[in-house]
């Protein structure tokens, strides 16, 4: 595998498929025909991967739940400069990228993460925001819901 040209996935236990689930990412890349990398474990955040290799090269990074762990932190600064690097490597190249969604106790950071992710998603990024009827019942959803996400990107519904 060409780790320059794969999707890139990053992101904490739904992205590591802790569960066995496949995550939107992977069933995503499936759908491309695509190579994917994964570079997620659970109960990690965005700045337990930076630096990455090929965050800039990637064709596409996928993160949708690379920030949740970063919601519950005391202090907001090391996930907004993680977040920050994300954007700044990415800039004008395909980003798909999700809000923390409100799942959680002690998500002191939640709105400073979920402001900078829907300001900066702007040039070849799609936003999904996981509230209303993509709000997850719960840490680890099932396929289906994974399927509903993935469905969405698609047809930005």
């Amino acid at each position: 595998m060409n780790l320059i040209a794969a999707i890139l996935i990053l992101g904490a236990s739904v992205s590591s498929e802790f569960t066995g689930t496949p995550s939107p990412g992977h069933l995503i890349a499936d759908r491309m025909g695509a190579e994917y990398r994964i570079e997620a474990r659970a109960l990690s955040s965005l700045a337990d991967h930076l630096p990455v290799k090929g965050l800039k090269e990637a064709p596409l990074v996928i993160c949708i739940d690379c920030m949740f762990w970063h919601s519950t932190d005391a202090d907001c600064k090391p996930g907004l400069s993680a977040l920050k690097t994300l954007f700044d490597e990415r800039q004008g190249k395909p980003l798909i990228i999700a809000t923390v969604p409100t799942i959680w106790f002690g998500q002191n950071c939640i709105g400073p993460i979920n402001n900078v992710i829907e300001s900066r998603c702007t040039d070849h990024c799609i936003l999904v925001k996981l509230e209303g009827d993509l709000l997850p019942p719960d840490l680890h959803p099932d396929e289906e819901f994974m399927k509903k996400v993935v469905k969405h990107i698609y047809n930005r519904e």
